[in-house]
């Protein structure tokens, strides 16, 4: 039979993979690994069915096929040594193609995740699909959440020559998913009490660490001014060192950042480098400089809104980091700052 007459099927069998795929993604927003067993198998086996069904070609002639698509091909050999990464798994990474195969991608893991990536790689085994999810500190200093499928290729006697797979971002879907579990907890403190004072403290024993590593409330007084009422760290030594800013934190709304700012205008801000007058004054020579330039960080400033009225605001602050804050983040702050008014 000629070969040429199935012309058409890898790009057919790529069409419906990726639609397979979709369907996965639709399937399972909150479930970012479960594409894996089913799409992701899938995807893999009509890679390979290219392979296997095309006699003769060599899979190099598919690459810029699969390699288009909106995850990227990896290769190894039958000795478990990866040949191949794809360019935008590359760029994420930062790295070169012969940095990536020596193994210099494990290092962006965290211990455990690259622990278990390995573990599970020694494990793979010709007869069964090989599966894996990991974070990976990107180039960017962000943190990507990365699964990875794979199967073995195989020659005309059934014999394993080698491993094809992908690797799938999904940051943004395992990222909602935390948010909405988190969202749902903080709703489910918050309903344990009508007591401000205790929702307070509850609900700062969630923030920190999971949200940022610092986490602050100012509310407006009845004087018109702003009283910063909690300062928490996940660091119980911390908290208790800020503690001696609390007084000390700006309290007229013509402030011109911060807390102030934001109960004035009703407006989050966001900061790339927050600004710790905003934090506390302190007079020159103050003892606690030196703990408050410790500070210095990203962060963001979201309203707390009660029967249509800025009744205080909500600060997260991220020490020494210099990634910028992205739209996500400053919304999930805001979806906090709606429920935590709830008590209010």
């Amino acid at each position: 039979m000629n070969r040429h007459a199935f012309a058409w099927l890898p790009g057919f069998l790529m069409i419906a993979a990726v639609a397979s795929l979709a369907v996965g993604l639709l399937d399972a927003p909150a479930r970012p690994y479960a594409l894996l067993s089913a799409a992701g198998l899938l995807i893999i086996a009509f890679v390979a069915l290219i392979v296997a069904a095309v006699r003769g070609e060599h899979v190099d002639r598919y690459r810029e096929l699969a390699e288009s698509l909106p995850f990227g091909l990896w290769l190894a050999d039958k000795a478990g040594r990866f040949t191949h990464f794809s360019d935008s798994y590359l760029r994420m990474l930062g790295m070169t193609l012969a940095q990536a195969r020596r193994g210099e991608f494990l290092e962006r893991m965290p211990v455990e995740d690259r622990d278990r990536f390995v573990a599970a790689w020694q494990r793979r085994s010709p007869g069964e699909p090989f599966e894996a999810g990991y974070r990976v500190t990107g180039a960017d200093g962000k943190t990507y959440s990365v699964v990875s499928h794979g199967i073995a290729l195989r020659d005309g006697s059934g014999k394993c020559t080698g491993w094809i797979g992908f690797s799938l971002d999904v940051t943004a879907r395992q990222r909602a998913a935390e948010q909405m579990e988190f969202l749902a907890e903080l709703s489910r403190v918050l309903s344990l009490t009508l007591n401000p004072a205790i929702t307070l403290e509850r609900t700062a024993a969630l923030m920190v660490p999971r949200v940022s590593d610092w986490y602050a409330v100012d509310l407006l007084s009845d004087e018109g001014e702003v009283e910063r009422v909690l300062m928490v760290h996940a660091d119980p030594q911390q908290t208790r060192a800020a503690r001696g800013l609390l007084a000390c934190a700006p309290r007229e709304l013509t402030f011109p950042s911060g807390a102030p700012l934001v109960i004035a205008t009703g407006r989050p801000q966001v900061y790339a480098n927050f600004p710790i007058s905003a934090i506390a004054q302190l007079d020159q020579g103050d003892p606690q400089q030196v703990f408050l330039d410790s500070l210095k960080g990203t962060g963001i400033v979201v309203p707390l809104v009660a029967r249509e009225r800025t009744i205080g605001a909500l600060t997260f602050l991220w020490c020494g980091r210099t990634r910028p804050i992205d739209a996500d983040e400053t919304l999930f702050a805001y979806l906090i700052a709606r429920r935590v008014a709830i008590a209010y």
